[in-house]
């Protein structure tokens, strides 16, 4: 009895380890603030469906003073996929805030924008979005 319950607290951790919320996004913030967009850490809003877990990887909240940035980090394309499947299962039925899904090779990102800046910022990230996908290769 103690083996298994040692084997279950063993997958649990096992389980708890592989959430990719180590993988670093420090280059992807990196782009962003060559294009001018400086996005401070901040706590996910708790009841927002953005901050809620997908596939497994809870996400890292950013700010730029107005508009709210959500980076799930994964270790490969295929998981962020899952993820984006899971997104639109979960939310199907809800009528969202304004936001933009930006998939970044294993990075998702969301990004919860004022309608009146969302042009400029969105052209800004797909920017980000293209150098980041272009030093992966």
């Amino acid at each position: 009895m103690k083996k298994i319950a040692a084997l279950l607290l063993i997958s649990i951790l096992l389980v708890g380890c592989s959430n990719s919320s180590n993988i670093p996004i420090d280059p992807l913030l990196k782009l962003f603030e060559d294009e001018g967009i400086t996005l401070s850490k901040t706590d996910p809003v708790k009841e927002s469906v953005f901050s809620q877990s997908l596939n497994g990887v809870r996400p890292r909240a950013y700010t730029d003073g107005a508009s709210y940035y959500y980076f799930f980090a994964y270790s490969n394309e295929k998981k962020v996929s899952r993820a984006l499947k899971q997104f639109e299962k979960k939310t199907a039925s809800m009528d969202l805030i304004n936001h933009h899904k930006y998939p970044m090779d294993n990075i998702l990102l969301f990004y919860i924008y004022n309608p009146n800046e969302q042009d400029d910022l969105d052209k800004t990230i797909k920017k980000v979005q293209d150098r980041y996908l272009n030093t992966q290769k």
